[in-house]
């Protein structure tokens, strides 16, 4: 499953990440974690066309690498200012069950004790 966190106050020190979008797709996990980046850039009015689409091109995300067997646990981080993005491959059960959702039954097991 690759997953995608987002930071809103990256720097140094502790960064809180949250995850907004998995896909079990490497290609999809990819075209929206741009999506995701480009909004970040498009909103800076200082930066140009140029600009932005050198920040988007990656060596690893663009066919160099990310998708291949030996990168397979490797984090692609990008940041603007204090926001980041990552992405990453993850083997964690705590992702690969995400699309199953809890019956009427087992919610309210849980609910009530």
């Amino acid at each position: 499953m690759y997953i995608i966190k987002k930071c809103d106050t990256y720097g140094y020190g502790k960064n809180d990440w949250t995850t907004i979008f998995t896909s079990p797709e490497a290609a999809s996990a990819v075209a929206h974690f741009k999506m995701e980046f480009r909004y970040v850039l498009e909103a800076d009015p200082n930066l140009s066309r140029k600009q932005i689409e050198s920040y988007l091109a990656d060596y690893y995300l663009d066919g160099g690498g990310y998708m291949d067997r030996e990168y397979r646990g490797h984090r692609v981080v990008k940041a603007h200012h204090s926001t980041a993005f990552s992405i990453y491959k993850s083997q964690s059960g705590e992702y690969q069950d995400q699309a199953v959702r809890p019956d009427r039954t087992e919610l309210l097991d849980k609910i009530l004790g």
